[in-house]
Formats: C-alpha cells, sequence, structure tokens
C-alpha cells in the first residue's frame, strides 16, 4: 500500500510553500522532533500523524500528485501569513482526523 505522504513529499510542499518545519508541526498541532524524524525518515508514524500533516500541507496549499509528487500552485506561497497553517487551523485537523 502506497502512504498517504512520503517523506519527500512532506519536505517538498513544506519548502515550497516556504514553512519551517516548526511551522508545520505547530499547524499540525505535532512536535518538531516528530515531523523531522518522518522528514528524515528515521520513523514511519500514525496513520492519524500522516493524515495530520497532509491535511495542514493542503490548507496551506499544496495539491499532492499520485503516489510520489507535489505541486505548489502559483501565489500559495507567496509569504502571506494567511498561508502558513495557525495553531488554530492545526487543532482543527487534529479535531477532523480524532472523529475520522
Amino acid at each position: 500500500m502506497t502512504p498517504m505522504l512520503t517523506p519527500t513529499q512532506c519536505v517538498m510542499a513544506r519548502y515550497g510553500l516556504g514553512l519551517t518545519v516548526r511551522e508545520l508541526a505547530t499547524g499540525a498541532s505535532l512536535g518538531v522532533a516528530t515531523v523531522n524524524r518522518f522528514e528524515l525518515g528515521q520513523a514511519v508514524p500514525e496513520a492519524s500523524t500522516m493524515r495530520l500533516l497532509r491535511m495542514t500541507l493542503e490548507a496551506a496549499g499544496a495539491v499532492f500528485i499520485g503516489s510520489d509528487g507535489v505541486r505548489i500552485p502559483k501565489g500559495a506561497a507567496d509569504g502571506n501569513d494567511a498561508v502558513r497553517p495557525s495553531r488554530s487551523a492545526g487543532q482543527g485537523a487534529a479535531e477532523a482526523v480524532r472523529a475520522a
């Protein structure tokens, strides 16, 4: 089964959106170490954690293509604070994952 988000996709999406690891972790209500370990391929997070990461990146503008691609639409990473996931947006994503 293909993972819903690969470490490479996560790094590419985060970089393309201009997000730091800390911003992604905060937006997804996860620890910085969790995101770091996943991006470095040192750990395979639970499905709920990968859903949080993917939902947070998608909310910021990332579009995942197939099993290994990602596209950042023009303007999604223009430095606007509205693109950056907020703590409350991450909490909303976390609640949605818990409800699923």
